[in-house]
């Protein structure tokens, strides 16, 4: 009798050993992208994997595994002993080359590999890192997924707005967009970045945009004639908060309270983002990863930026915890400073 008690105990309360908020947690790699999020239940997903070693001409030329220990370090901070989902928005350098390298020092294999399918390189042949990651990813479960899939995680919905130039198929009753009248987005690349996976995550009444390196041109088409997302509570700046993303008629319409940026010293943030962001209805506050060097002004209070130095970064994260009311609280890893975000009405 005791022992079926215990076990029913055991039942009940098990699930108290995960946290009953969505965690996020944005990995500084220096420019690049690498962000982890762990569901309530405990299910893990790893968005990009950052450098693979310093780069030349988009070639790397001095490996390293930084960034690679960086990740691992948060996993061990989020309790996270297997991946449960590797998401590569793009195949650029600082997105994808890194994988091969961090998932053979991971304890255990990822479970399932997820991308946008079949590359947009222009006519370039994939890098030997490149073809890294394909020979890793194909040796296990593996899910090229479309504009409008859902992504199975446990407690939160995870539904694909963008993957290869397609965008979600617009909701029925989808608001017009007035921003789009008179806007003329710029041509598109056609390229890798203009292929990024984008994410739409909803907890409760919490919900979280993250587009990749996603172009002007692909916000238009997600955005115009109709909003097919709807508002945020956060949206993570696109393109490390360059001037090739973060349109008006796409964060505008967002309307996040809160933005993060996963820029470096000297990469990203450029002001006519950063103007975007901070002009945003609504907005509450902007998170940096860096300091950005080259434009002083475009910089929030120093306890909303996660590494103040150029050189011998330490490489702080930004956490978001987010709860199912659409409450939400994020805390800079460099000082401890956190703020708490009341649920929207």
């Amino acid at each position: 009798m005791a022992v079926k008690f215990c076990f029913l105990l055991f039942a009940l309360f098990a699930p108290l050993a995960f946290a009953r908020t969505l965690d996020i947690y944005v990995i500084d790699v220096e420019g690049g992208k690498a962000m982890l999020v762990r569901g309530p239940s405990g299910e893990s997903m790893l968005i990009d994997a950052g450098w693979p070693g310093e780069t030349e001409r988009g070639r790397v030329v001095k490996p390293h595994d930084r960034d690679t220990k960086r990740i691992l370090q948060a996993l061990r901070e989020a309790g996270v002993q297997q991946l449960d989902y590797m998401v590569v928005t793009h195949y650029d350098t600082d997105h994808v080359e890194n994988v091969a390298q961090l998932t053979a020092q991971l304890p255990r294999p990822v479970r399932t590999f997820v991308d946008h399918g079949a590359p947009f390189f222009r006519g370039r042949p994939p890098t030997e890192r490149m073809q890294a990651y394909m020979a890793v990813r194909d040796k296990g479960a593996y899910r090229a997924v479309k504009a409008g899939d859902r992504i199975p995680m446990q407690g939160v919905e995870v539904r694909v707005v963008s993957s290869a130039q397609q965008m979600l198929p617009a909701p029925e009753g989808s608001p017009a967009n007035a921003l789009c009248a008179g806007y003329t987005p710029p041509a598109s690349w056609n390229d890798e970045n203009a292929a990024s996976l984008g994410l739409l995550f909803t907890y409760g009444r919490f919900r979280m945009l993250d587009l990749g390196d996603l172009l002007k041109a692909e916000e238009f088409d997600l955005m115009c004639p109709v909003n097919r997302v709807g508002t945020v509570d956060l949206f993570m700046a696109g393109a490390h908060g360059m001037d090739i993303s973060n349109s008006p008629v796409l964060v505008h319409a967002l309307r996040p309270r809160v933005a993060i940026t996963n820029n470096g010293a000297r990469k990203g943030n450029s002001p006519a983002a950063w103007k975007v962001l901070a002009g945003s209805p609504g907005i509450e506050d902007i998170w940096q990863l860096h300091f950005t060097v080259a434009q002083k002004e475009n910089n929030p209070p120093e306890n909303f930026v996660a590494n103040l130095e150029e050189v011998n970064c330490r490489g702080y994260w930004i956490k978001v915890a987010a709860q199912a009311d659409g409450s939400f609280e994020v805390t800079n890893a460099r000082n401890g400073f956190r703020k708490k975000y009341a649920a929207r009405p």
